[in-house]
C-alpha cells in the first residue's frame, strides 16, 4: 500500500512548477486525477473561469493611497482634492472588498483553471442519518516567490498585515482632513504627517503583492504538494490500494514505459565510431536505399567504397499484400582501408540464434551450490513451513496408529485408530496490543504437532481475550491505566498504525469528497468555485483544509483572514486536538487573522472549516514563497502523520 510518503516522492518527480492559468497546472491536475482514479472511485475534472488579475488591483489601490495621501499634503487646495479622491476613493473600494463586494471580481482576462474531485457516497452498516460529510481539500497550484516572506521584512510581515486595515482607514481619514480648508494649517500638518505614516504599512504590502505577481514561482514542495500527499494518504486509508506492489511505483513504471516507447532509438555516427570496427579514415554518411527481403548481400563492382546496411525489414503476412521496401537510412563507409581495393563488400549485422542460446540458460550455474537430495532437510523457518511442516507429522502420526492389515481374507479385522489429545496450551502473560497484525505469531503457539484446529481455537480464545480486555479502546487512544503509567505503553508509531488499521465500516459511513484545488493564487479561485457547485450538497459538512503540512510546526489555526477575520470551527479544533492527542502528534493552535488560506472563503460562507499548517517560528507558512520550497527541507513523515490525523478525524466526526 502506498503512503504519503509515497506519493510525495511521485509528484515531485513528475510535477513541476504549476502556476495558475497555465498548461502545468492542467498537467498536474491530470496527474492527481490518475492517482486518484487508481483506487477505484470516481473522479471529476471540474473546470471553472475567474478574474486572471485575482489580488493585483487591491494591491494597486494600497500604492494609491500612500501616493494620495503624499499628495494631498504637499501644500495648496488644489493638490489636497486631488490626493483626497485618489485616498479616499480607494479607502471606499477597499472597504466595499471587506463587506463582500468585490467589485474586480469579473474585471480582466479570464483565466481558466480546475478542480479534481473525488466523492465518497456513504456506504456500509454504520450509515446513520446524523453522520456528516467531510470534505479534505489541498490546492496544487505553485506559488509565486515573494521578498517579504524571505527578507529580513518576514520577521514583521504578520503584524504589517494585521494592522493594514486600520491604516488604511487611518490615511484616508488624513486625507480628507486636508480637504477641510477652515481647519487651522498646523493641525491640517499634523494630520498629514499622521496619515503619511500610516500609508507606508500598506505601501510595503501593496509592493510585494504587486512584486509576486511578476517574479518567478517556487518549486512548491511543501506548498503544497506535501499536502496533496496527505490527501492522497487519506484517499488510500479510505480506499486502499489491496497491491503487495506499490501503487506509486506501478504508475511510475507504467509513465516511464511509456516515455521509452515514444523515445526514437537511432544509431548514429558516434555509436559506430565507439564499437571500434571501422578504421578512423572513414567517411561516413546516411543514405536512403531500399532494404531487400530475405535475401543474401551481394557484392557491386565499386571501387573503394563499402556500405553498411543496419536493420531488416519485416515480413509481410501470407494475407496482407505485400508492401514495397521501406526506405530506411543505413551507413555508407568510404575509405582505402578494405582488403581489396577494387571490391565493394557489402556488411549485415549477423542475427543471434536466440533459441539455441536460450537452451543454454537451463544448464546449472557451477558457482552456485548444488542441492544434495539426499541430505537431511532443513528445520521450517517461515510461519507457512512450520504449518505445511506440522501437516506433514500429523500424517505420519495418523499412519503409525492405523497399523497395517492382517492376514484375513476379509480384511475387516483393522485396529481402531486412537488419536492422542492435544496438550493444552500453556497459558502465556498478557501483552498490550492495539492489532493482532503485527503480533499474530507472538499470540499464537505453533508447534511442530499444531493442528488447524489448534489454530481455530487459539483465533478464537484471542479475539475474545482483546474484546474483554480493559485496556482495549477499539482505537488508537491509550487508556488511563497506561496513561499513567509507563509499564507496556505503546510505541507513538504503534498508535499511528492502530488508527490506520481500524474497521474500514467507520470511515466508510460518511460522505467523503477528496479535492485538490486550482487558482490558489488568483484570490482562492478552485475553493470559491467548489462552493458555489456543491453548496447544497455541502450542507452540515467538515471543511478540512491541509496548507505546507510538509514542514514547521504543526498547528491548527483558530482564526483566518485580514480584515473580515473569521474564527475556524471549534468542534473541528476540538477533535483535531483530541486525535492529535491520542496519536502523540504534537499540535498547536495558532492565529492566522493577518492572512486567508482556502477555508477562509467556506468560513465567509457560513461553512464549518478549519485549517491544518505548518507554521515556522514565525508564523508565516513553512518555506511558502521562498527560495527554500524544495523537496530536501520537506519531511513527508510529517505529512503522513497528517493523513493519520485527518483519517481519524473521519472517523471521529
Amino acid at each position: 500500500m502506498a503512503n504519503a510518503h509515497d506519493y510525495f516522492e511521485y509528484l515531485t518527480d513528475h510535477v513541476d512548477i504549476s502556476p495558475a492559468n497555465s498548461q502545468e497546472e492542467l498537467n498536474a491536475a491530470t496527474t492527481i486525477a490518475e492517482l486518484m482514479g487508481e483506487h477505484g472511485i470516481e473522479v471529476k475534472t471540474e473546470e471553472f473561469d475567474t478574474a486572471s488579475l485575482g489580488r493585483l488591483p487591491y494591491a494597486l489601490l494600497l500604492v494609491i493611497i500612500f501616493i494620495g495621501t503624499f499628495i494631498a499634503g504637499i501644500g495648496g487646495l488644489p493638490f489636497a482634492f486631488i490626493g483626497g479622491l485618489l485616498a479616499i476613493g480607494s479607502v471606499a473600494v477597499i472597504i466595499l472588498d471587506h463587506l463582500g463586494n468585490n467589485i474586480f471580481e469579473n474585471f480582466g482576462p479570464v483565466a481558466r483553471s480546475q478542480n479534481v474531485v473525488a466523492v465518497h457516497e456513504a456506504s456500509g452498516p454504520l450509515v446513520a442519518k446524523g453522520n456528516r460529510p467531510v470534505v479534505v481539500v489541498a490546492h496544487y497550484d505553485s506559488p509565486r516567490e515573494s521578498f517579504l516572506y524571505s527578507s529580513g521584512i518576514a520577521k514583521y510581515l504578520p503584524m504589517l498585515r494585521r494592522y493594514t486595515p486600520l491604516c488604511v482607514v487611518i490615511a484616508g481619514a488624513s486625507s480628507f482632513i486636508q480637504t477641510l480648508a477652515f481647519l487651522p494649517e498646523a493641525l491640517r500638518r499634523v494630520f498629514w504627517v499622521l496619515g503619511f505614516l500610516a500609508a507606508i504599512p500598506p505601501l510595503i504590502v501593496g509592493i510585494g503583492a504587486i512584486v509576486e505577481r511578476f517574479s518567478s514561482c517556487s518549486l512548491g514542495a511543501n506548498d503544497n504538494k506535501s499536502s496533496i500527499a496527505a490527501l492522497l494518504g487519506v484517499l488510500e486509508a479510505v480506499f486502499p490500494s489491496d497491491s503487495a506492489e506499490s501503487l506509486v511505483a506501478r504508475l511510475a513504471q507504467k509513465r516511464e514505459a511509456a516515455e521509452l516507447a515514444a523515445r526514437p532509438v537511432r544509431h548514429g555516427e558516434d555509436v559506430l565510431r565507439t564499437l571500434g570496427v571501422l578504421p578512423e579514415s572513414c567517411e561516413i554518411e546516411y543514405i536512403d536505399e531500399p532494404e531487400p527481403v530475405d535475401e543474401e548481400p551481394e557484392v557491386e563492382e565499386e571501387p573503394a567504397q563499402a556500405t553498411a546496411d543496419l536493420g531488416t525489414a519485416e515480413e509481410p503476412e501470407a494475407d496482407e499484400p505485400a508492401a514495397a521496401p521501406a526506405a530506411k537510412p543505413a551507413f555508407r563507409v568510404v575509405g582505402d582501408e578494405l582488403p581489396d581495393p577494387g571490391a565493394t563488400q557489402l556488411y549485415r549485422p549477423q542475427v543471434a540464434d536466440v533459441a539455441r542460446r536460450a537452451a543454454l540458460f537451463d544448464l546449472p550455474d557451477p558457482s552456485e551450490e548444488a542441492n544434495d537430495p539426499f541430505a537431511p532437510a532443513a528445520a521450517p523457518t517461515s510461519m507457512a513451513d512450520r504449518l505445511g511442516h506440522a501437516d506433514r507429522q500429523n500424517a505420519r502420526r495418523i499412519s503409525d496408529h492405523l497399523g497395517t492389515f492382517d492376514d484375513e481374507p476379509d480384511g475387516l479385522d483393522v485396529p481402531a485408530p486412537s488419536y492422542d489429545e492435544p496438550a493444552p496450551a500453556e497459558d502465556k502473560p498478557k501483552r498490550f496490543s492495539l492489532f493482532d497484525r503485527k503480533k499474530r505469531e507472538e499470540e499464537y503457539a505453533v508447534d511442530d504437532d499444531s493442528t488447524w484446529d489448534d489454530l481455530e481455537s487459539q483465533d478464537s480464545a484471542s479475539t475474545r481475550g482483546r474484546k474483554n480486555s480493559p485496556r482495549w479502546k477499539g482505537g488508537a487512544a491509550v487508556s488511563e491505566e497506561l496513561r499513567e503509567s509507563d509499564a507496556d505503553a505503546p510505541s507513538d508509531d504503534e498508535l499511528v498504525e492502530a488508527a490506520e488499521s481500524l474497521a474500514i465500516d467507520e470511515l466508510l459511513c460518511h460522505d467523503i469528497w477528496f479535492v485538490a484545488l486550482g487558482a490558489n493564487g488568483l484570490d482562492h479561485a478552485g475553493m470559491k468555485a467548489f462552493i458555489a457547485k456543491h453548496r447544497p450538497q455541502l450542507r452540515g459538512a467538515f471543511v478540512v483544509n491541509l496548507d505546507c503540512v510538509g514542514a514547521g510546526t504543526l498547528s491548527v489555526l483558530s482564526s483566518e483572514g485580514i480584515g473580515n477575520t473569521r474564527r475556524a470551527d471549534r468542534r473541528i479544533n476540538r477533535l483535531l486536538k483530541g486525535a492529535a492527542a491520542d496519536l502523540h502528534v504534537d499540535l498547536v493552535e495558532t492565529p492566522f487573522d493577518w492572512s486567508s488560506t482556502d477555508a477562509t472563503p467556506a468560513m465567509r460562507a457560513s461553512m464549518r472549516a478549519a485549517t491544518i499548517m505548518g507554521v515556522n517560528e514565525l508564523g508565516l507558512p513553512a518555506l511558502s514563497r521562498t527560495p527554500d520550497d524544495v523537496p530536501e527541507n520537506v519531511d513527508p513523515a510529517q505529512a503522513s502523520l497528517v493523513a493519520s490525523l485527518v483519517t481519524e478525524l473521519i472517523r471521529r466526526a
